[in-house]
Order: C-alpha cells, then sequence, then structure tokens
C-alpha cells in the first residue's frame, strides 16, 4: 500500500450496485477488485454491530469527529437504488425552543395550509420548521409569539438548526420577544454620490438591492401583490432569475418581505431607488 501523506484525498468505495450478490458478496468483490496498489482509491471499511450499547459508542465516535452518523445494512440484503428498508441511516437529534415569528403559505398537497412555521431562536436567528406537522397542525398553526418545541440534527456554523422538526407546542414556558440576530459584516462605503431620496414603497412596486464586492456585482429584488411576492436576483446586468410564492394572507406576504429585506441588508446588499 502507498504511504498516504497529511490531507490526500481518498477515494472510499463502500458498495458495488451492480454487482448482483448479497451485501458480503458485494463487499467481497470491491476489495478484490480494488486490491492493494491503487494509490488514492480503497475499500470502505464495515464492521459487525455487535448491539446497542456499541452502536451507541461508535455513533458517539463518529459524531466527535464531525460525522453526520452511522448506516447500518442488513446481512444478506441486495442493493436497492433509493429508500430501502435494509439500509437504516442512525443519528443524533437535539430538542430546543424557538418563537413563533410567522407562517409561509403551503403549495401543492398543503395549498391553503400553511407550508413552514417561521420561528426565531433566543439568540435572535431566523430559521423555517417544515416538517413534522399533521393536516390539523397545518390548518391550526400555533399563533405569532407562541414558544414552541423542535427537534434538530445540529447547528450550522452560522448557528442554524439542520433538519428541524415539529414537536409541539410549549403551554408551561414562554420566551421572551427578542430581535432578528444581525449576520452583518460592516459594508463597504459606497462610491460617492447624491444621497438617494427615500424609496416610498407600494403595492407591487419592486424594491431593488446590490452587492458590489471585489468580482461579486449582484442585484436581489422583491415585490409584493396582494398575498404573493415575487423575488428575482442575479448578476447586475443581466435578467436573472425570478419566483414568486403565494401566501395565506396580504399580512403574510408582507411578513415574508421584511423577514428577506433585513436578511439582505444583514448581508452587505444597498437598496437603491
Amino acid at each position: 500500500m502507498f504511504a498516504r501523506k497529511p490531507g490526500e484525498v481518498r477515494y472510499l468505495v463502500f458498495d458495488a450496485p451492480a454487482h448482483d450478490h448479497p451485501f458480503e458478496g458485494r463487499l467481497a468483490f470491491v476489495k478484490k477488485a480494488l486490491g492493494s496498489g491503487l494509490k488514492y482509491a480503497e475499500a470502505h471499511e464495515h464492521v459487525l454491530c455487535k448491539d446497542v450499547d456499541s452502536l451507541r459508542a461508535e455513533l458517539a465516535r463518529v459524531e466527535k469527529l464531525g460525522g453526520e452518523g452511522l448506516m447500518l445494512r442488513k446481512p444478506g440484503s441486495k442493493y436497492v437504488a433509493g429508500r430501502s428498508s435494509t439500509l437504516l441511516k442512525v443519528k443524533s437529534f437535539r430538542d430546543a425552543e424557538a418563537i413563533v415569528t410567522g407562517h409561509q403559505a403551503g403549495e401543492g398537497r398543503h395549498k391553503g395550509r400553511m407550508g413552514a412555521l417561521l420561528v426565531r431562536l433566543p439568540d435572535g436567528t431566523d430559521f423555517a420548521i417544515g416538517t413534522g406537522f399533521s393536516d390539523s397542525e397545518r390548518s391550526q398553526p400555533p399563533p405569532i409569539g407562541a414558544t414552541v418545541t423542535f427537534r434538530y440534527q445540529e447547528l450550522s456554523e452560522a448557528g442554524v438548526p439542520r433538519f428541524p422538526s415539529w414537536v409541539g407546542i410549549r403551554h408551561d414556558i414562554t420566551l421572551p420577544p427578542v430581535q432578528r440576530k444581525s449576520t452583518a459584516t460592516p459594508a463597504k462605503p459606497a462610491p460617492a454620490a447624491a444621497p438617494a431620496a427615500p424609496v416610498v414603497v407600494t403595492a407591487g412596486k419592486a424594491r431593488r438591492f446590490e452587492f458590489s464586492e471585489g468580482t461579486s456585482n449582484k442585484f436581489w429584488e422583491v415585490s409584493q401583490s396582494g398575498n404573493t411576492m415575487t423575488t428575482r436576483w442575479g448578476r447586475i446586468g443581466s435578467t436573472g432569475q425570478s419566483k414568486t410564492k403565494t401566501f395565506a394572507d396580504e399580512k403574510a406576504a408582507r411578513h415574508a418581505v421584511e423577514l428577506l429585506v433585513e436578511e439582505k441588508t444583514d448581508e452587505g446588499y444597498v437598496e437603491r431607488a
């Protein structure tokens, strides 16, 4: 086997989907096919799960190293593309509380009901919870200002919960209102120019924001018409892309616009007349 230098990339092969054999046979095929003469590719190591205690110990070890979790494969199973009952993902989840700040209208099967719950952590971090709700909970979501519990896997580098899922309303505690957390970095002074006149926003009129730093020159626009919100974005000078969302009512759409405007200004975008 070649000696590997620190930081070198390894290509780990964990299965052979086209090889029509049970799992153990596919692993043996991978090991034989790769041999020991390749510098960067090798068969991924698999170990037998002895019991629940050993599973938890290995999960804790992997998570401490920064891994997401473990994969359990049923012995003797054939390879199946997509989701399979013979392949199980094991990972840890945590619980926390947040304050409801709004409701995002649903689409498709959830049209006419809540699609996602907009919430804010006690430190001011905003995010959305879109899974874990029953149809009745989507029809009658918790009110703005309510304290709710959600489950998540971990926090991103920006402090946003990953894979948040709905648990329920907390009736025993009430979190105090908090301001939205600012993630902005000090914006560079704009080139000297005459001060722009205050922007008067009317329904249907787009608000335009621009961001220029180094080689990055981008624009972002948002407009509201009734219960719909349209955003458009891209490189300055291009047509860009656009997307329209429909909300339960005009108030919900206006709230969504306000949140997005806060987010973009925090990122350093400057509004243009």
